[in-house]
């Protein structure tokens, strides 16, 4: 969680980089909306070696980046970072992440935490059963 409300763009470079320090290779893909979509943020993730670079381009496309982002692996990106929008939605509706109850920066951290661990232990009683 960062503080404030930075600029997203700004975060993805950072972290792609948190990504490698922690596992040592890149992800295989980063998929992100058109607000996170530069020409910076594309070539700084493939000089890091991410395979799969799905930021679709905001505004008039040339014909060149509209047939980039038909191709199947990039469809396939783009859907799958489409169900997280879901999976957030469930989160905030379900376990009320929409409005945090406690205070400040420690509080929301609680309270993201118990959110998602209410919300993990529902997938597991609902894979067991």
């Amino acid at each position: 969680m960062l503080d404030g409300n930075p600029d997203e763009a700004a975060q993805v470079v950072p972290s792609v980089d948190a990504h490698l320090q922690r596992f040592g290779h890149p992800p295989e893909l980063v998929a992100g909306d058109r607000g996170l979509q530069s020409a910076a943020n594309e070539r700084a993730l493939a000089h890091r070696q991410v395979a799969q670079i799905v930021l679709p381009k905001p505004g008039k496309q040339s014909a060149k980046r509209i047939a980039h982002e038909r191709q199947d692996w990039f469809v396939a990106g783009r859907n799958w970072r489409a169900g997280i929008e879901g999976r957030i939605s469930g989160l905030k509706r379900r376990h009320k992440l929409n409005r945090c109850r406690y205070h400040g920066a420690a509080g929301m951290h609680r309270w993201v935490g118990l959110g998602l661990l209410a919300h993990n232990l529902g997938v597991i009683a609902r894979a067991t059963v």
